[in-house]
């Protein structure tokens, strides 16, 4: 009778310590990156067990395992693909919820009539979005 009592005392102390260690790793802001922050391309129709390894490998969240069950929890909500930048500490939910909203990184570009692809593709490098030869050659292939 002893054992079992101290066997059930020990297997709740561990679903304890997962319990915490998840939501540790989902509720707590984490900053795994460089200062300058980081760029992170999560690729349309992932899975989000290759979201969170994405963002567990670029040290945008603390576990990738917590960040998946959170966001198979969020079963309504699913991530977006896309570009996202992360500049700052976030936690596991907001970096889940900013996935999932699709607020994705975006760079104004203007281009004024008139412009040749020749122009567009010089500013474009100018700008350090592209190379310009990346440029005209996507714009070769359209045609």
């Amino acid at each position: 009778m002893k054992f079992f009592l101290v066997l059930l005392l020990l297997i709740v102390l561990i679903a304890g310590g997962a319990a915490a260690w998840m939501w540790y790793g989902i509720a707590k802001p984490y900053q795994g990156f460089a200062a300058e922050g980081v760029y992170v391309d999560v690729p349309h129709g992932a899975s989000s067990r290759h979201v969170a390894a994405l963002l567990k490998t670029n040290g945008v969240v603390r576990s990738a395992l917590a960040f998946e069950i959170y966001a198979r929890r969020a079963s309504e909500a699913h991530p977006a693909g896309g570009d996202y930048f992360f500049d700052h500490a976030m936690t596991g939910r907001e970096v889940f919820w900013k996935l999932a909203d699709g607020q994705t990184y975006q760079q104004p570009f203007t281009v004024r009539e008139g412009e040749t692809m020749f122009d567009i593709a010089r500013e474009l490098e100018a700008a350090k979005f592209m190379r310009a030869g990346d440029f005209v050659y996507a714009r070769a292939i359209r045609r």
